[in-house]
C-alpha cells in the first residue's frame, strides 16, 4: 500500500475521468492561450475543469522557498 501511496502523491488521482478532463482542460487552455493574440488575457487551463479546485496561492518568502527545497 505504501508504494500507491507515494504514486499518488507524485502522480495523482487514479481516476480516469479526472485524469480525462485535466488533459483536456490543458490541451484546451493551450489551444486558446496560443490563439488569443498580443493583448488577450491567459486562460488558466482550470477554466475548463469545472470539477477541478484552483490551487490557493501560497505567500512565501524566499529563504523558505530555498529552505523547503533543501529539505529543512
Amino acid at each position: 500500500m505504501a508504494i500507491w501511496k507515494a504514486y499518488r502523491q507524485r502522480r495523482g488521482s487514479l481516476n480516469i475521468g479526472r485524469r480525462i478532463e485535466q488533459a483536456i482542460g490543458n490541451a484546451l487552455a493551450f489551444y486558446a492561450n496560443s490563439n488569443r493574440g498580443k493583448n488577450g488575457k491567459e486562460i488558466s487551463p482550470y477554466a475548463f475543469m469545472p470539477h477541478e479546485e484552483q490551487p490557493k496561492a501560497i505567500e512565501m518568502s524566499a529563504e523558505d522557498y530555498f529552505n523547503s527545497m533543501i529539505g529543512r
